[in-house]
């Protein structure tokens, strides 16, 4: 998976896989790699949202969605977002959501943020019965700003956000 920072000028991929989204204006957007060897469908999403939404024909089919939020987005923004997330999680399948959300005043022991977007974006969590499975800072700073939102957090198995000395790319986002 891959948000902004990382699609902004050479991207290697291992060969057969890959579905993105890329920004109109100057760099970035949004990456979700998939192998071929699991068979997906991209699923439509919002233009006005930087995300990636496909379905992969597990049993029961699994629906991933990867969402970039910019850091100056607006109150509209993430509503535009929270209204679309409610739609593709209220379907019967199995979702996982990840991506680089950027609210760092999440207090995710207590689903409470100090600014109106990200109260709203924990009352979303909090109805939307999902688990916030990273529980380590994801940022230099300190900060949790990539989420794996998920209403099948024992699916998610083995998660290691690795520190960033042990990166090979740069960034100042730990992999997960």
């Amino acid at each position: 998976m891959g948000t902004a920072a990382s699609l902004e000028g050479t991207l290697l991929i291992m060969p057969g896989c890959d579905v993105r989204k890329d920004r109109e204006s100057r760099g970035g957007g949004v990456l979700l790699a998939i192998s071929h060897d699991f068979p997906s469908k991209q699923l439509p999403s919002p233009t006005n949202l930087e995300v990636i939404t496909v379905s992969v024909s597990l049993v029961p089919a699994v629906v991933c969605c990867m969402v970039y939020i910019p850091p100056n987005a607006t109150i509209e923004y993430h509503t535009d977002l929270t209204n679309y997330l409610t739609t593709i999680t209220s379907q019967p399948n199995p979702v996982i959501t990840f991506g680089d959300f950027n609210m760092p005043d999440i207090n995710w022991s207590t689903l409470t943020g100090s600014s109106i977007a990200s109260n709203n974006f924990c009352e979303f969590i909090f109805q939307s019965n999902l688990d916030q499975v990273v529980t380590s800072p994801t940022h230099k700073h300190g900060n949790v700003l990539d989420l794996i939102l998920t209403d099948s957090a024992e699916s998610i198995v083995d998660l290691i956000v690795h520190p960033l000395e042990y990166q090979c790319i740069s960034s100042d986002h730990h992999l997960i």
